[in-house]
Formats: structure tokens, C-alpha cells, sequence
């Protein structure tokens, strides 16, 4: 027999012997909501949106749909605020979903003009805990919520223009890198594909790093007039040097 020294099994196998364990003792509901991301006009009619949610799972779900605000800070970390009821109508906000069943939900914007600025915004659905019936037995039910990205454009809006703000040399967790940060100047949002990342110091080009260097990078989400920071790891980087930075990109809306 083989003895293993337990502390040396990841975390993260431990959490899933844990919810395997209390799949049986839980009452799991499930839904999806379509699309994960919209965006409308700030006047005339294309201040609507539709979504579809559906129920996957094999009994009924309450639900509810709230709005919030968005502002993410230069790591990413988002901070989310209810927007009054008057900026947005909502129909319907709440109601319950059959098992297989589907609802067509209408956002629609009402804050009038942004400016020149687009203006981003969570659309939150989320289960609230109502009990249609006795459940067989005692449990854990699970509740599940999604949430999407919602964008108000105003007609003039100019495309993502994403370029470095600065590059410094430096380390985390012993491990150097770039810390380099991206700046928006446009007026809408842009995800940023297919990066590529090129650092130059006094002028001379000294490395070209890839996408597939750039993991912390690619696919992430620069909103209008918005900083974001990476830490690139990279072996040749020298702590506390400054270097020039030009990043290219497919920018996804």
C-alpha cells in the first residue's frame, strides 16, 4: 500500500471530493441567460435590448434582474452599485420560470444622452430563495446567478484606442517581469486579441513578446477611458528600469 502525505494534495482537489460529497444532499437549480453581452443606443430606438434566460433545471425558479453600475479599478477588481429604477426600465424584473421553460426579458435605457463617452453597466439575474413546494428530505439548495455586460453608445462614440502608458521593470513573488499599464483613450470599450507587445528603451527595440507571452493580457476588457495594469513575467526584465511600450491588438466589442 502506498501512503501519501496528505498536505500534498492541491486544494483544489479537496474542494471538488467536497462538493462531490454534497452533490446529493444539495437541490440544484440551473439557468442561462442570452446574450452575455449588449449594447444599445443612448436615444431613438435602439435603446432596447433583449434577453433570453432559460430554465435547465427540473423544477420551477424564481428570479430576479437588477442593473448596476460598473467602474473597474487598474487590477481589474470591479466595484458594482443598484442604478436607480429610473435609468433603466426593466420588464419583467421579477418573475418565475416553469422547469424548460424560456423568457424574453426587455432592458430598456433611460438615462438619455451619455455625452461622447459609452457608458458600461452589469445586468444582473439572480435566483432568489422562494419555496414552491416541500422539497423530499432536507438539504442545501444552490442558487445561481449571471451576470452580463451591458454598453450605452452614444452615436459618436470613437472606436477603442488602446496604447502603453508605461512599462517598469519589477518582480512578484520572486519572479520578474513588466509592469505595464494600458490605457483606453477611446470612447467606447475594447478587448484586446491577439496581442502582441513590443518594449523598447531609449528608443532602441529590445524584446517582442508574443500572445502567447501575454496570458495575463489577452482577452481582457479595457473600458472607455479606463487604466488597466498587467505584471508580464519575463526573465530579462531589470527591476526598477523604465521602458517604452507599443501594444498591438484586434480590439473585440
Amino acid at each position: 500500500m502506498i501512503h501519501e502525505d496528505r498536505r500534498s494534495i492541491p486544494l483544489q482537489w479537496g474542494m471538488l471530493l467536497f462538493l462531490f460529497l454534497l452533490m446529493p444532499l444539495c437541490h440544484i437549480f440551473s439557468f442561462s441567460l442570452e446574450p452575455m453581452s449588449v449594447s444599445v443606443s443612448d436615444t431613438g430606438t435602439g435603446t432596447v435590448a433583449t434577453f433570453r434566460l432559460v430554465n435547465d433545471s427540473q423544477e420551477r425558479i424564481a428570479l430576479r434582474i437588477r442593473i448596476t453600475t460598473r467602474e473597474m479599478a487598474e487590477d481589474g477588481t470591479e466595484t458594482n452599485k443598484d442604478v436607480p429604477e429610473s435609468t433603466f426600465l426593466v420588464f419583467p424584473a421579477r418573475f418565475v420560470l416553469e422547469k424548460g421553460a424560456q423568457q424574453a426579458l426587455k432592458v430598456q435605457w433611460r438615462g438619455g444622452p451619455v455625452g461622447s463617452t459609452e457608458r458600461a453597466f452589469r445586468i444582473v439575474a439572480e435566483q432568489v430563495p422562494v419555496v414552491f413546494e416541500k422539497a423530499q428530505g432536507s438539504g442545501i439548495t444552490l442558487l445561481f446567478k449571471y451576470v452580463g455586460a451591458l454598453y450605452v453608445v452614444p452615436p459618436k462614440a470613437s472606436p477603442a484606442d488602446i496604447s502603453v502608458s508605461s512599462v517598469e521593470g519589477t518582480s512578484e513573488k520572486g519572479v520578474g517581469g513588466f509592469l505595464v499599464r494600458l490605457e483606453n483613450r477611446g470612447g467606447t470599450h475594447g478587448i484586446l486579441v491577439d496581442t502582441v507587445l513590443q518594449i523598447s528603451q531609449d528608443g532602441q527595440k529590445k524584446f517582442i513578446l508574443a500572445t502567447s507571452a501575454l496570458t495575463a493580457m489577452e482577452g481582457q476588457n479595457v473600458l472607455a477611458g479606463m487604466t488597466r495594469r498587467f505584471f508580464i513575467p519575463f526573465s530579462e526584465a531589470r527591476e526598477g528600469q523604465r521602458y517604452e511600450g507599443l501594444v498591438t491588438y484586434n480590439a473585440e466589442r
